[in-house]
């Protein structure tokens, strides 16, 4: 009897990479010349070396998107989120916010692939923007990252920026009342900020 054949279950849809639209720094470029350099040597197992919040995110983005076939990485997800210069505001839920000055950015973790993240963006009385889908949390969190800096929002997002410490600006305590959040919980101004971005970017997603 003639075997039965079957078709091969289909494979899943890789996670849709975003454009990469941010410009390059010179040293960015420099380290991703010397790893073409080196592939071109026959050197097969590269290591880049960047410091902290110097974009080595996008400089393997840009690397992945210049060669061909798959590429898989890894990272630890406890380390990223403890290691980054970056403030991140817990929303609930799973979701992270970052402030812009403009609006705010979020990462949503996708609720049928739990370990994918988008990133949306919420500009100030405009509707919500996807800018990417179904990427891995640290991938996502340096796109984002890079996009806010982008923005001209580095000062905002530090985690160890002076102004956190300060106490809250009167404009931050009308908006703290607006908003209904206890004043008694807050005594600093990174405080405030972080109270004011999670109410506003929880409320905007839920719209």
């Amino acid at each position: 009897m003639d075997p039965i054949l079957h078709d091969p279950p289909p494979r899943p849809s890789p996670p849709r990479i975003p454009d990469l639209a941010i410009a390059l720094r010179p040293y960015q470029e420099a380290a991703i010349a010397a790893v073409k350099n080196a592939s071109q040597r026959g050197v097969q197992r590269a290591l880049v070396r960047m410091p902290t919040g110097t974009g080595k995110t996008v400089v393997f983005a840009h690397l992945i998107r210049r060669r061909s076939g798959r590429a898989l990485v890894l990272a630890h997800r406890d380390e990223l989120i403890r290691r980054r210069p970056v403030h991140w505001v817990p929303m609930g839920d799973g979701r992270f916010t970052l402030t812009t000055g403009q609006g705010s950015l979020v990462l949503r973790s996708r609720g049928d692939e739990a370990d994918r993240w988008d990133v949306l963006q919420l500009p100030l009385q405009e509707p919500p923007r996807i800018l990417a889908t179904g990427l891995d949390l640290g991938y996502a969190q340096g796109f984002a990252e890079d996009h806010a800096q982008a923005m001209g929002a580095g000062a905002l997002i530090a985690r160890e920026a002076g102004w956190r410490s300060l106490e809250p600006t009167e404009k931050q305590e009308r908006m703290l009342r607006r908003l209904g959040i206890p004043r008694r919980s807050i005594s600093t101004r990174g405080q405030a900020s972080d109270a004011i971005t999670a109410a506003l970017a929880v409320a905007e997603v839920a719209s």
